[in-house]
């Protein structure tokens, strides 16, 4: 096509067709082009810009006509530079840049090739995307100022607070009420439990609610301490007891505890001798120290914990009957997190509060995110919530977490429910890959949670949090390549 022989005069723009357009119109449609449009030959050199480089940049498209990609980059004209990636990998490149004036842009350089494969010129798009990016920081402060109302509201909620957090669960609510009863009295308290479902807590709570609430709280673990130590550790020992003991002897922790509580976790781990000397603190409130002939008594309440099944141990003989019936008087078990549920949410804003203020961050999760927490089985418990959380607020640099920013075994091992497609559900017809993902792409959009997809299509949630991101990434690009 020749342009330069079409005169705008000789044209009838009310039937103007390609033809029609000379290099002056072609000018004038890209000097009015939203985005700014530049290219450069294969040695680098700017032949063409639009007029959009003055609002970028601050320079005429003539200043810049004739110069160098490197002196771009030596006056800082947009960077980081893309030109380089573009001639090495020769293929398409979409990036992120920072103008000389301060907008952010997105770039996308398309190399055209020549008849032998080699580079002939790069046709750059740019699109200043500084307002998108600042109605993004909006959204997510409103997203953020809407967690807080969240928070704040979930505390008008039917359900009890102890310990600065809601609970919801019917079972909970029962344990911390039986709990704060037997505070009052001076009876010794078993907590039964899973690893990491909160007894440590839960023993803090009944000390907290006890009139001993501002007398030691001391807390030891019998499987962390060594057990030829243990008994030393917990009642002391006098002056030459052993080879290499102190001088003068050594406080044990039961007595350190006086007047205040014991917490003795981990119980089933005790060595079997010294378990007859915990039954004679619980019974006679006295012990003798390592070494010693006179009992020293002591006013203390004593609360223990496990997670072994006592009866087993007593069968095996690594465990004292009388000793498991005098700790037995007052039982609670603290259930898994995986079997209430409904105690996740106000923990996740909890620990949220928690390590958002220690680490001075903003961190919120969006709906889906917390929606597949709930689906998890969570194997760890309470402790496994509340170090995710804070690895979560460590290791991302964004205010509003996604499901897709969940680690791999919250969307791979969550809840294992075999689920049975009903009758209705059943069909003959074996979709392709490309009528598979078209469909998890379909009811996302619909119903925005991949959780929600999984479960309506029956295929796990990973599989759905997989191709959902890649349509996303898909869409970033084409939406890119498309504008400009």
């Amino acid at each position: 096509m020749d342009f330069t022989k079409k005169n705008k005069k000789d044209i009838n723009f009310t039937s103007i067709t390609q033809e029609d357009l000379s290099w002056e119109d072609l000018k004038l449609i890209l000097d009015n082009s939203f985005d700014e449009i530049y290219v450069l030959n294969s040695s680098g050199i700017i032949i063409y810009v639009n007029n959009v480089s003055t609002l970028h940049y601050g320079s005429l498209a003539d200043e810049l006509i004739g110069k160098s990609y490197q002196y771009l980059q030596e006056k800082q004209y947009c960077t980081p530079p893309v030109l380089p990636i573009v001639m090495k990998e020769k293929k398409i490149i979409t990036m992120e840049q920072k103008t000389k004036t301060g907008r952010t842009i997105t770039v996308t350089a398309t190399p055209v090739f020549d008849e032998i494969g080699e580079i002939r010129m790069i046709v750059m798009n740019s699109r200043d995307i500084s307002s998108i990016l600042a109605l993004k920081n909006k959204l997510e402060l409103n997203m953020i100022n809407q967690a807080k109302y969240k928070d704040a509201m979930v505390h008008h909620q039917i359900g009890k607070k102890y310990n600065d957090i809601t609970l919801q669960s019917k079972a909970m609510q029962m344990c911390y009420s039986l709990g704060k009863r037997v505070s009052r009295f001076d009876c010794g308290v078993l907590i039964l439990g899973d690893s990491g479902v909160g007894k440590n807590f839960f023993a803090r709570y009944i000390h907290n609610q006890s009139n001993r609430k501002d007398e030691p709280f001391i807390t030891i673990n019998c499987a962390t301490i060594p057990k030829e130590l243990l008994e030393s550790e917990l009642f002391g020992y006098v002056k030459g007891a052993f080879s290499g003991a102190d001088s003068k002897g050594k406080q044990g922790l039961a007595f350190v505890a006086n007047k205040g509580t014991l917490f003795l976790d981990e119980i089933g781990e005790m060595p079997y001798n010294v378990q007859a000397k915990i039954l004679q603190l619980v019974q006679d409130h006295s012990f003798i120290p390592l070494g010693g002939t006179k009992e020293v008594t002591v006013d203390i309440k004593l609360i223990v914990a496990t997670n072994q099944n006592l009866e087993e141990l007593m069968e095996k003989g690594q465990f004292r009957k009388d000793l498991y019936y005098r700790l037995d008087t007052i039982k609670i078990t603290i259930p898994p997190l995986r079997e209430r549920i409904e105690d996740i949410i106000p923990l996740v804003k909890k620990f949220l509060n928690k390590y958002n203020k220690k680490h001075k961050t903003q961190m919120v999760l969006s709906d889906d995110a917390i929606d597949a927490l709930l689906h998890y089985s969570w194997p760890g418990n309470v402790r496994e919530l509340e170090h995710l959380i804070e690895r979560l607020i460590l290791i991302n640099e964004k205010n509003v977490l996604d499901v897709l920013d969940l680690p791999s075994e919250i969307l791979n091992k969550r809840t294992q429910e075999k689920k049975y497609p009903t009758s209705n559900q059943i069909s003959l017809h074996i979709p392709t890959k490309e009528e598979e993902k078209q469909q998890i792409i379909e009811n996302y959009i619909i119903l925005k949670s991949t959780y929600k997809v999984a479960e309506k299509l029956n295929i796990s949630q990973s599989k759905v949090a997989r191709i959902v991101k890649s349509y996303r990434n898909a869409k970033t690009v084409e939406s890119d390549v498309s504008i400009k």
